[in-house]
């Protein structure tokens, strides 16, 4: 066998052995990407948003956000659809890039009307999340 004739061989060799490995990843990443569910809209704030503080139809142009993710990521809970918020207040502080959860939200108090039960100064509230093992590996 000649030099030509190997260079050839070795070339479409190679060639070959391109085609299997993009083969193995576009299988490998579809794979991937079916196991994550599919794309689904989350409302984030862009900025941050303080605690009591009303949502109008200004924080909704300039302080919220759509962002799409992978079902399987989509905290409990989440907004889909900005609109949602509008008329609502912010239970607590929400910082800039964390997404808008009905528990983060709450219905304004009628003017008279009782707003809860509040803490004393200087005190935060705090949240505690538990999760069991099933929750953990799903």
């Amino acid at each position: 066998m000649g030099r030509r004739t190997r260079a050839i061989v070795l070339f479409v060799l190679a060639g070959a052995a391109a085609l299997a490995a993009a083969s193995m990843v576009s299988g490998y990443r579809s794979s991937v990407a079916d196991s994550y569910g599919p794309l689904r809209p989350v409302v984030v704030a862009t900025q941050r948003l303080s605690a009591h503080s009303s949502i109008g139809p200004k924080v909704l142009t300039r302080g919220i956000t759509i962002r799409r993710l992978p079902e399987r990521f989509v905290p409990v809970g989440a907004l889909s659809h900005p609109e949602d918020a509008i008329g609502m207040r912010t239970a607590i502080e929400i910082p800039a890039g964390s997404y808008l959860t009905q528990e983060s939200l709450e219905v304004p108090a009628a003017k008279g009307e009782a707003t809860g039960p509040r803490l004393a100064r200087g005190r935060r509230p705090v949240e505690i999340r538990i999760t069991s093992s099933a929750d953990v590996f799903a």
